[in-house]
């Protein structure tokens, strides 16, 4: 069969569609805590904080660096509530996304490290990722026009392929301002509502950009890493010994 004759003035692409293969996923979601009761017991705890550490603008709007009110999060009232669904829904992340076997796993099985953040218009996060995680997560306990951004982890597709860096928008994925093309986006703003939660894998970078406005809204937002130790075959090799002998 011979192609059609295709004039030189003709537009005449082939059929096809275009598969966006590679992806990074990233789990949203929305849970109804009472925000006024959660705001509440933040300040309360944070106040603590900048007493007890002074006011360091890169440590008095969190818990993260406190294990004490850290441990005082953990007596709230709603906290076990919160930290079962966010435990259930790493569980059916990793199922579902990275085919785990997760059979093996209690709740109790799972390290979920969290801490609570109040960000002032003074505060921002520059650009981190979380080490001895697996998945990392944000709720974002009121409405805030303080954004998180994520740095797409294969930022060398953009440069080799030169995409153009233009402001992108997709309509399924409300409250995310993308910057590329739409073949390759660099980066990722998303702007919260309250109750809106974010999981992700912790090796991405993302940071909290500095304020825009000195009346900014204050940020409330509880943060965490989850991992879970798996099963190991081939261990039975070599004599029984203790190392914590030798590393006392």
């Amino acid at each position: 069969m011979k192609p059609s004759q295709i004039k030189p003035t003709q537009y005449s692409p082939a059929q096809h569609r275009v598969m966006n293969l590679f992806p990074t996923p990233f789990l949203r979601g929305q849970l109804g805590f009472p925000e006024n009761l959660l705001k509440k017991d933040i300040d309360k705890l944070i106040s603590s904080v900048s007493k007890r550490g002074g006011k360091d603008k890169l440590s008095d709007y969190t818990s993260y660096f406190d294990q004490d009110i850290r441990d005082a999060t953990h007596q709230l009232p709603w906290f076990t509530d919160f930290a079962n669904i966010m435990k259930d829904t790493y569980i059916e992340f990793i199922r579902t996304q990275f085919n785990k076997d997760v059979s093996h796993l209690n709740r109790s099985d799972i390290h979920f490290f969290a801490w609570i953040n109040r960000y002032e218009s003074e505060h921002q996060h520059d650009i981190h990722n979380h080490v001895d995680s697996y998945i990392s997560g944000t709720y974002y306990v009121n409405d805030t026009d303080r954004p998180i951004k994520f740095w797409n982890p294969n930022m060398a597709a953009q440069y080799a392929h030169n995409g153009r860096e233009d402001v992108v928008q997709f309509d399924d994925l409300p409250n995310m301002q993308f910057t590329g093309c739409e073949g390759f986006q660099s980066d990722m703003m998303f702007q919260p509502s309250a109750g809106d939660f974010l999981l992700w894998p912790s090796y991405v970078m993302h940071s909290v950009p500095p304020s825009t406005s000195a009346s900014s809204s204050t940020r409330y937002s509880i943060s965490f890493n989850l991992k879970h130790t798996e099963p190991m075959n081939d261990t039975e090799h070599g004599d029984a010994f203790s190392y914590g002998n030798v590393f006392k």
